[in-house]
């Protein structure tokens, strides 16, 4: 990989900043690479350290520091694991009691390098970083049509040249900074369906077969279907990332920069109501004799239950804030970079649950005995309402892209 004889600039770019970060020659000479790229994974036990191989420069120095250390060992992990990427980031300033804290807690310190002296990116082979902590440093990038960076991580990205390829489009963001999509809410459960009535009982006669002493008594109603259970709500979308983007040499003439905060997650759709239980049938007559014991009529069947409410959608994230830092050795005119802020959308609205069909009425006697008095239960109602739909979420608010010459 590291190759004494090549004297381009962006080679030579890749090469210093490699050396800066003490990544041994050896090491990228026996990697595997793929694509001509590669990841590999840096370790360092000192929080201030890890800082500087980011080398983040922000257009305004951060304008507070955070909480003390003794008021930092009560919080929880996650909330200190935040700190940390935002002080990497030059987000925030730490104070040396916090910094000590997080060092006695932590103890070391991972940076996710992703790097390569010449790639092509297209539609079909964009570039990605979304690894906590990403550090991307590059020497030539070539685009090509369709070709895009994509970003949705706190990252510092280097490269030599950027330039042109032969099919490239400027109808394509170069760079897409986004915030992570929120989480799609799981559905709402369906209602549980009524349970069927119990039949009657039949007609009887007497000991002899000659006298009704009982007419058949009537099935019970079936029970009602229970309401669907409402949609979840859609998560928020994340924050877009804080991004420094440094370009040592911009050869391209005209080109996109995207900032959009995460979607948010669309919200679950309602359960469906309960199907109402059906009646149970009537109890057959008897022919006794000279008389006869009456069938009972069937039960009515249950009422369906009602559909359940669509989840709200969640928010949309903010947009993140994103340094833009170039050089050009172009002549002919200065490049046009077109910052692009957009507002991340909210979440789609669940529907809501359709209503439970009520159930069937309970059958009436069988015509192989005597009807008098039976007859089929009465059909239960539908539900009621279907569910509503879900509350949409808040749009995100747009985010900044500064575009500065020199540095």
């Amino acid at each position: 990989m590291i190759d004494n004889n090549r004297t381009d600039s962006g080679y030579l770019y890749w090469k210093s900043q490699i050396e800066r970060l003490g990544i041994h020659k050896n090491f990228l000479r026996s990697a595997n690479l793929i694509d001509n790229k590669m990841n590999l994974s840096m370790v360092t036990h000192d929080l201030k350290e890890c800082r500087e191989r980011f080398n983040s420069v922000l257009s305004d120095e951060p304008q507070y520091k955070c909480i003390s250390g003794d008021t930092l060992d009560k919080k929880p992990d996650f909330f200190k694991r935040s700190l940390i990427e935002q002080y990497v980031n030059n987000n925030i300033n730490l104070s040396e009691d916090s910094i000590m804290s997080l060092q006695q807690r932590f103890q070391s310190f991972e940076v996710e390098v992703q790097t390569g002296p010449d790639i092509t990116i297209s539609a079909e082979k964009p570039l990605k970083i979304f690894n906590s902590f990403g550090l991307g440093i590059y020497g030539t990038i070539t685009v090509e049509q369709g070709g895009y960076i994509e970003i949705s991580v706190p990252t510092s990205f280097k490269c030599g040249v950027l330039k042109a390829g032969s099919t490239y489009s400027e109808s394509t963001s170069v760079f897409k900074i986004e915030g992570k999509v929120g989480r799609h809410a799981n559905n709402g459960e369906s209602g549980i369906d009524g349970t069927g009535g119990q039949p009657g009982h039949d007609g009887t006669c007497d000991c002899c077969h000659g006298i009704a002493t009982g007419n058949g008594s009537g099935g019970s109603n079936g029970a009602n279907g229970s309401k669907g259970q409402p949609g979840f709500n859609g998560g928020a979308g994340g924050r877009g990332p804080t991004v420094n983007i440094e370009v040592q040499d911009l050869q391209i003439p005209a080109m996109i920069i995207s900032n959009v905060g995460g979607a948010g997650g669309a919200g679950g759709y309602g359960g469906d109501g309960g199907r109402g239980g059906t009646g149970g049938k009537g109890g057959d007559g008897r022919k006794c004799g000279a008389e006869t014991a009456a069938a009972g009529k069937g039960g009515d069947g249950g009422n369906g239950g009602d559909g359940g409410n669509g989840g709200n959608g969640g928010n949309g994230g903010n947009g993140g804030s994103v340094l833009f830092t170039y050089n050009t050795t172009m002549t002919s005119s200065s490049p046009d970079i077109i910052s692009n802020n957009e507002a991340a959308d909210s979440g789609t609205v669940g529907q809501g649950g359709h209503s439970g069909a009520g159930g069937a009425g309970g059958s009436g006697p069988s015509h192989l005995h005597p009807t008098s008095g039976g007859g089929a239960g009465t059909a239960g109602s539908p539900g009621t309402n279907n569910g509503f739909l879900g509350e949409a979420g808040q749009p995100g608010q747009v985010g900044s892209i500064t575009v500065q010459q020199g540095g």
